[in-house]
């Protein structure tokens, strides 16, 4: 007994003849039967630009790939596909089903400032696919005025060497999203950065090892990072912090 997903998938000879069924069920206490209708994948064309009074990043560098929240994912669209000159680029066979956008190669001078499906926001890097949309369409806007983070993690009146550091955007996405806090281990004066950062709200979270993150348990970061320390971006900011270091227990 429980909720399951069925995925289907029938791999034609190119990628845009790609047919996928995704089907949640939920089995309690009898057999059920399933209708799995196949779905021809999508093509979604994409453009990347820059925000207004930017300068153009080198688009070529730059790699967009599609991961499938809840199913199996496909080489071809997890690694991505490099734009050309001119910001275009297209992704064929895209199962029907939401989406993490992986956006690879932009370097620390650039930020995503914003990401538009068919013209609309997309929130929490999460593509929401529409098959009766009328065309399929991605718009990556790169801004080249990213903030940055500095500082040092102390305990008391003493800095902790090779600390590891946790920020978070905030608010959180919600669950259905993929989000995972960006994380660096600091030097051994409790020294460390966050650089290319996009202005907003984040919270730091300092803890004394790797291992206390990695062996948490469910909820407890997102608890401790509501109480974390608050901080403030805007464009081109630069912030350098003293925080004080903290736990997940």
């Amino acid at each position: 007994p429980g909720s399951y997903r069925l995925i289907l998938t029938v791999n034609r000879r190119t990628a845009e003849a790609r047919e996928t069924a995704s089907i949640p069920f939920v089995i309690k206490d009898e057999n059920i039967e399933i209708t799995a209708p196949l779905e021809r994948g999508l093509a979604v064309d994409g453009t990347l630009a820059a925000a207004a009074g930017a300068q153009a990043p080198d688009f070529t560098k730059i790699r967009i790939g599609f991961y499938p929240i809840g199913a199996i994912p496909f080489a071809d669209l997890a690694m991505g596909k490099a734009a050309d000159a001119a910001g275009k680029f297209r992704l064929v066979g895209v199962p029907l089903v939401k989406h993490e956008i992986l956006i690879s190669g932009i370097g620390a001078g650039n930020y995503v400032k914003e990401i538009r499906y068919n013209g609309i926001p997309v929130d929490d890097l999460v593509l929401p696919l529409d098959h009766g949309a009328m065309s399929q369409t991605l718009t990556v806007v790169i801004d080249d005025k990213p903030a940055a983070i500095t500082g040092v993690v102390m305990s008391g009146d003493k800095p902790v060497g090779e600390p590891w550091v946790i920020l978070a955007k905030w608010p959180l996405p919600g669950r259905d999203s993929p989000y995972f806090p960006p994380r660096i281990a600091g030097d051994e004066k409790g020294k460390f950065q966050f650089t290319g950062l996009a202005p907003g709200e984040y919270r730091l979270l300092a803890l004394r090892s790797r291992e206390e993150d990695d062996n948490r348990a469910l909820g407890v970061l997102e608890r401790a990072l509501e109480t974390a320390k608050k901080i403030e971006l805007g464009p081109s900011a630069f912030r350098n912090v003293t925080v004080e270091i903290g736990s997940l227990r």
